[in-house]
């Protein structure tokens, strides 16, 4: 497969080498719930998805420096849910309560009332020790 033009370009810049990844492990990931219930913007639940990953970051820097280091050195993944019923989501967060997360409750200043909840993020997990609960979900 032929690299685009745009990947080609910025690989000759000084900074590229540091954003890249070196993918030393495998199979970890940071698995993010959105609330997709909400009918928010796609702009707007973009935004509230950033919230989540740098609250999870912020947690794990603090908490778990190494396990952040090896997820970082994995490549970062990320991987955005969608939740489709409160019900759902609710039944989710009781299934994993043992699950480090970081939760996002939006403002209200836009789209959304005071106090809705709009994503959740989990500390980086490997694939194999990922809920059922969440394996099941569909991207958003």
């Amino acid at each position: 497969m032929n690299m685009s033009k745009l990947t080609e370009a910025i690989r000759e810049y000084e900074d590229y080498q540091e954003s890249s990844g070196t993918m030393s492990e495998k199979n970890i990931k940071m698995y993010i719930l959105v609330n997709a219930y909400t009918g928010l913007q796609k702009g707007k639940m973009c935004a509230q998805v950033g919230h989540a990953v740098s609250g999870m970051t912020e947690i794990m820097l603090k908490k778990n420096r190494q396990k952040w280091k090896k997820y970082t050195r994995s490549g970062s993944a990320k991987i955005v849910l969608k939740v489709t019923s409160e019900e759902d989501f609710i039944d989710i967060l009781d299934r994993t309560k043992h699950f480090p997360k970081y939760y996002v409750v939006d403002a209200g200043k836009t789209q959304c009332a005071p106090g809705t909840t709009t994503a959740v993020a989990y500390a980086p997990m490997h694939s194999d020790a990922t809920p059922s609960c969440i394996k099941t979900l569909g991207l958003y």
